[in-house]
């Protein structure tokens, strides 16, 4: 990992990104638990979290948090001890991230500027918070997990019953496209305005004709609310980055804990 650091660390400087004499680069960040929690219930034990630097695709930290440890638990001999963690299993993932941004500066002398997330803005809060350079740190909306957002939130809508049948089956008709649009405008937009632009007009390129029989109806407005909420996010969209290097990780290290 330090080579890894190293190495990023160089591109960093030959881009000439270098601030307050600390070379900053992009990073992913991600996290995961031993126990699977389904998006509600944070118990495991144990959590992990890496920071992968995007011009590499390397691993540049890897923070591990575990509250409890067997050998303390069932004997007093001596032993070398793993527990390193006593707060809530959720804030694992928080607690790692900001131990990787700290060390980013102490040890090499590297900035992580830019944080590309998952949307969870608990973990951007607790680096400005704690991270000794949090405030200079920017966070970059992953782009896939955006698109992901939004997909869920017109599908919301077309099963809520509040509204009229003809107007979800016509959303229904249109959903996937709409998705793939977004993306591919998020993909291709190196403009700010231009972005913001097409993610308005995606309704009317998508649907057709067939926007006439939406666009006066309660369904279209909270379709607008959604894809406003997309077009807010532009500005940390623009660079096209997403989480997938750091999500691979977690993803090959949970497999190899369950079936251990």
């Amino acid at each position: 990992m330090q080579e890894s650091t190293e190495e990023e660390k160089k591109l960093a400087i030959e881009a000439g990104n270098v601030e307050d004499s600390f070379p900053y680069i992009t990073v992913a960040v991600d996290g995961g638990w031993a126990k699977r929690s389904y998006g509600h219930s944070y118990s495991s034990l144990s959590g992990v979290a890496c920071i992968i630097g995007q011009k590499t695709q390397k691993i540049l930290y890897i923070g591990v948090k575990n509250k409890f440890c067997y050998m303390c638990a069932t004997t007093k001999r001596e032993h070398t001890c793993f527990k390193n963690f006593t707060g809530s299993s959720a804030s694992m993932e928080q607690a790692a991230i900001v131990d990787g941004f700290n060390q980013s500066e102490k040890i090499y002398g590297i900035r992580y500027k830019y944080v590309v997330g998952d949307g969870d803005s608990s973990v951007y809060a607790r680096i400005q918070e704690k991270v000794s350079y949090g405030r200079s740190v920017i966070k970059l909306e992953c782009a896939n997990h955006c698109v992901r957002a939004y997909t869920a939130a017109l599908h919301c809508l077309i099963k809520n019953r509040q509204f009229q049948i003809e107007s979800r089956n016509i959303l229904k008709k249109h959903v996937g496209k709409i998705s793939s649009c977004t993306r591919k405008v998020i993909a291709k937009s190196s403009d700010l305005l231009n972005m913001k632009m097409q993610l308005k007009d995606s309704f009317a390129v998508v649907m057709g004709n067939d926007i006439k029989l939406l666009e006066h109806s309660p369904l279209f407005l909270e379709m607008e609310k959604a894809r406003d909420n997309v077009i807010r996010k532009a500005d940390r969209l623009l660079r096209n980055v997403t989480t997938n290097p750091a999500e691979r990780y977690t993803y090959v290290n949970s497999i190899q804990i369950y079936r251990w």
